[in-house]
């Protein structure tokens, strides 16, 4: 099982819309039998960087910089560990835990969303329904006002 440092700490490092490049090339080579050793995984990734600055017309120059400069610090050894372990799971396990994560951040996404919007009328009306004298203030605080009153 992947324990519980998932590499987070390492991406974070990057932009959101940087990570999955520098993702990409870890597992594009975890997935290779000559590099199962982190280390030589992030030999590997070096190597790899280095001839992909030489090509003139690659897009993704300054991540490659920035990726180069930190592979030799312990968060990138980790993070090459933990891809490592990512690649050694089971396809099917792997699935599952994507779907998870899919649905965590899909779930954080709509609260967010919920958060900023104002409650529905509908929302308001089935509150009062149910004897709610609080006005929410949000379609996510009516949402948990809803669940909280329909338990009672």
């Amino acid at each position: 099982m992947v324990e519980a440092y998932n590499g987070n700490n390492f991406l974070k490092g990057f932009d959101v819309d940087e990570r999955s490049v520098v993702s990409h090339l870890f597992h594009q080579w975890a997935k290779r039998q000559a590099f199962k050793d982190p280390k030589r995984l992030l030999g590997k990734v070096g190597f790899v960087i280095d001839e992909r600055l030489r090509v003139q017309k690659n897009k993704h120059k300054d991540v490659l910089r920035a990726l180069k400069s930190c592979l030799n610090s312990d968060e990138a050894f980790q993070y090459a560990e933990y891809v490592l372990r990512w690649e050694q799971l089971p396809a099917d396990q792997r699935a599952h835990l994507m779907r998870e994560k899919q649905e965590h951040f899909q779930k954080l996404r709509i609260e967010k969303s919920m958060g900023s919007a104002a409650p529905t009328s509908k929302q308001i009306s089935y509150l009062q329904n149910l004897g709610c004298t609080v006005t929410p203030t949000s379609r996510l605080h009516a949402c948990r006002l809803i669940e909280r009153y329909k338990s009672l």
